[in-house]
């Protein structure tokens, strides 16, 4: 009997999480589109919600599927499992996280830069800071721009200034983003 409530439950969190990383991916689909304003995003939000309870509540129950979908190469699967793990608020997920954003390059760490800049950052704020003052460029400036979208980014910090010269143009993106973001003008050793 214990072995078909398992299943069951392992069941029910699959498919919490399938739906979840489906509606990760329409969302940043209506995010761009004119076709959908503020009140059908905020619908879609709440519909996603429900999903992320059900796999926060799990508690551990939740952590084999979470980390294996945070290293898929499907960008919004990764997403939905960084956002879940940074919202369940403990330390081995937080890691995670703060792995893949590390690991991750194109549209997959853009995704989970997504998902750090959604989800709650109080623990991991400083190891962000860290990415950014010494991670590899591409992390750091994802790492510039969810503190910035947090209001928690230094506009004066050294590395910012050499992030938006990078010679990758996403890393420069990010970077400038990250300065629009945070609201302060530019500081000088950039373009």
């Amino acid at each position: 009997m214990a072995r078909v409530e398992a299943k069951a439950r392992t069941d029910i969190l699959a498919e919490h999480f399938s739906e979840l990383a489906w509606l990760w991916e329409r969302r940043e689909a209506m995010l761009f589109s004119p076709a959908f304003g503020p009140g059908a995003l905020a619908a879609h939000d709440r519909r996603m919600e429900g999903h992320v309870r059900g796999l926060v509540v799990a508690g551990e129950d939740a952590v084999p599927l979470l980390a294996a979908a945070i290293e898929s190469d499907d960008p919004a699967t990764a997403a939905a499992a960084a956002y879940v793990l940074l919202r369940r608020g403990t330390l081995a997920g937080d890691r995670a996280v703060l792995r893949a954003l590390t690991g991750a390059e194109g549209a997959r760490l853009d995704a989970i830069r997504r998902a750090v800049c959604m989800a709650p950052i109080d623990a991991i704020a400083p190891e962000l800071g860290d990415l950014l003052a010494t991670g590899p460029a591409p992390a750091a400036a994802a790492a510039a721009e969810a503190l910035a979208f947090h209001g928690r980014l230094d506009a004066a910090a050294p590395r910012l200034a050499r992030l938006r010269a990078d010679e990758d143009p996403a890393v420069r993106r990010a970077a400038w983003r990250a300065v629009a973001l945070s609201g302060a003008a530019p500081v000088a050793g950039g373009s």
